[in-house]
């Protein structure tokens, strides 16, 4: 998974990634010293012979090579984003931060500055506000806005809070393995009736975390309403207005969960079961079966759809090819990813160390 600086020029962009790549043993790319190096000439040579049109291109290609790799920071170009195939190849694979700077920082920052080509104008202040105003709209569309108005050092804490941010739920079975998640820290605990070799109720006790009980069949309902069990999952499919009422009348969340494991339905398809699900649960969860890029786009598309309602959603992709959404969806607005201590319980499933782990190094 890739980290990718979005913003203005002069927003730091650069400098906060080299600071960044090097804390969390990253490799950094400055897609606009990409170009150049591949182009042979300067940013300013290729506005002033081929046009901003060519660059635009240059910068498009160079973007759609980089988002395919692992593992790095990236700083972007200025102007990139307003090309929403950039920002749809770099959300694929990365957390997009938007490095928000106000307008007197960045005509400090670049007054003496000859080698940006926008800049060569003789009202800069006029020039920043035009661009600024075309442009915001689309850096606000980053996973994060950052306020970069203060030290480097201050931007790269804050980049590395946001990264380790993620809500772990760890399916167990028995009290070995509740212990073993409690051990590393576990947010929260998933207990499967059809998967218990123990006492439902005494597991729920002894976790020092919220547990979420999954129900497969409503017969097991009576049990788990009388459980200490904080949020109930039922299918989408199954659950009934009575059933979830009971649950309610029992002041425990609804969780009304939806699975395709032989594919990843459209955003038009998806987007009615979140309606479903907002308007009958209190979290919702859509897990899918992912095989390629647009699968991806529409994960990422309902997440947004869910953040803008304000409704807290699961959501990610199943696949080992998809692994790496587990984590790449919790930064990008998903409640939290599902993890194990003793063996996957889905394919692409990671282990709580490997999890924690990845928190630890800031992903």
């Amino acid at each position: 998974m890739n980290i990718v600086l979005t913003g203005f020029m002069g927003c730091g962009k650069t400098t906060v990634g080299k600071a960044l790549a090097e804390k969390i043993k990253k490799r950094f790319i400055d897609t606009d010293e990409l170009i150049q190096k591949t182009a042979g000439k300067t940013i300013s040579e290729i506005f002033a012979e081929q046009g901003e049109k060519k660059f635009r291109k240059l910068e498009s290609k160079t973007i759609s090579q980089v988002s395919k790799l692992d593992n790095q920071v990236i700083a972007t170009g200025g102007g990139s984003v307003l090309n929403p195939e950039n920002l749809k190849v770099l959300n694929r694979n990365g957390v997009i931060l938007f490095l928000n700077t106000s307008n007197d920082v960045i005509l400090k920052r670049i007054e003496n500055q000859k080698n940006r080509p926008l800049m060569s104008v003789q009202n800069q202040k006029k020039q920043v506000q035009k661009l600024m105003k075309k442009r915001m709209p689309f850096y606000t569309q980053a996973d994060y806005i950052l306020d970069a108005n203060c030290s480097i050092t201050e931007i790269v804490n804050e980049i590395q809070r946001l990264l380790c941010n993620l809500q772990v739920c760890t399916t167990v079975t028995n009290k070995k393995e509740l212990a073993k998640a409690l051990e590393f820290e576990t947010d929260l605990i998933e207990l499967r009736l059809d998967q218990l070799h123990e006492n439902l109720n005494e597991l729920i006790t002894i976790s020092s975390v919220p547990v979420i009980v999954k129900v497969q069949f409503l017969n097991q309902l009576p049990e788990v309403i009388r459980s200490p069990a904080a949020i109930v999952d039922l299918d989408i499919e199954q659950a009934d207005d009575f059933a979830i009422q009971q649950i309610r009348r029992k002041q425990k969340l609804v969780l009304l969960s939806f699975h395709d494991f032989q594919k990843t339905p459209s955003l038009a398809q998806l987007t009615k079961i979140l309606n479903q699900q907002m308007q009958n649960a209190d979290i919702g969860k859509i897990v899918t079966l992912g095989t390629n890029t647009e699968d991806i786009d529409a994960i990422i598309g309902l997440l947004k759809i869910a953040k803008n309602a304000g409704f807290p959603l699961i959501a990610f992709l199943m696949g080992e090819s998809q692994k790496h959404t587990r984590t790449l969806m919790c930064l990008k607005g998903s409640l939290l990813t599902y993890a194990h201590v003793n063996q996957p319980l889905a394919v692409g499933q990671s282990s709580l160390q490997e999890l924690k782990q990845k928190e630890a190094c800031s992903v």
